[in-house]
């Protein structure tokens, strides 16, 4: 008796799977891009924000994103940014070490050296700004 071979309809397994993968693929790029979009529409409403020197609508807006991405340092600098404005230093100098933590070279100079004057009371507001600015 002559053995049949089964009949391939284009089924086989590795098909399934390389199909399955192609669709898995397809949702999470669609959804990091999505991320991303949103990611970015978020940190202009907190640079907005910290502009127009609305430092506790910035805060709101930083806790979700900084729950989404603890690893992003520009959040972390944003939101020491949003603590100096309102003058809670301690709390800006811990956001400030965070992005440091996460990116040593990062954190931008004029934020951290405003800060660290501010802390030696040497910062007199605006005119030191203008003047450090000139430098």
């Amino acid at each position: 008796m002559e053995r049949r071979r089964p009949v391939d309809h284009g089924n086989t397994l590795q098909q399934k799977r390389r199909a399955r993968f192609a669709a898995v693929s397809f949702v999470f790029f669609a959804m990091s891009a999505a991320w991303a979009q949103d990611l970015a529409q978020r940190i202009g409403a907190i640079n907005a924000a910290l502009h127009n020197r609305e430092f506790e609508a910035a805060l709101e807006l930083l806790r979700p994103a900084l729950q989404m991405e603890p690893r992003n340092e520009l959040l972390w600098t944003m939101q020491g940014k949003a603590y100096t404005g309102e003058g809670r230093d301690k709390e800006a100098l811990a956001s400030f070490g965070n992005a440091l933590r996460i990116a040593p070279d990062y954190i931008p100079g004029e934020s951290a050296d405003r800060f660290r004057r501010r802390q030696r009371g040497s910062d007199s507001g605006p005119a030191a700004s203008a003047a450090t600015a000139k430098r």
